[in-house]
């Protein structure tokens, strides 16, 4: 049996989880329309969001560049390249 998890919910706090920033937007997009649906919203000001890219044997966390409908671009807690 194949079983894949793509949400984890703590108290208030939502941790959303996909193979792909594809499906990482779609998953979004629908909690973002369930929540207004219940007149609820999702503060972009407090979320993160990342991206684990793999390059040869090691690996670094990248933007994944993630938006909300009604709230503009979720922010990446990648680091800044200068």
């Amino acid at each position: 049996m194949d079983h894949s998890l793509s949400a984890l919910a703590f108290a208030a706090d939502l941790i959303l989880l996909s193979n792909t920033k594809d499906t990482a937007q779609s998953l979004l997009d629908h909690t973002e329309s369930y929540l207004s649906m219940l007149g609820m919203h999702i503060a972009a000001e407090k979320c993160a969001s990342f991206e684990i890219r793999t390059i040869r044997d090691s690996w670094y966390i990248a933007d994944p560049y993630l938006r909300l409908v009604n709230s503009g671009k979720i922010p990446s807690s990648a680091a800044k390249i200068a």
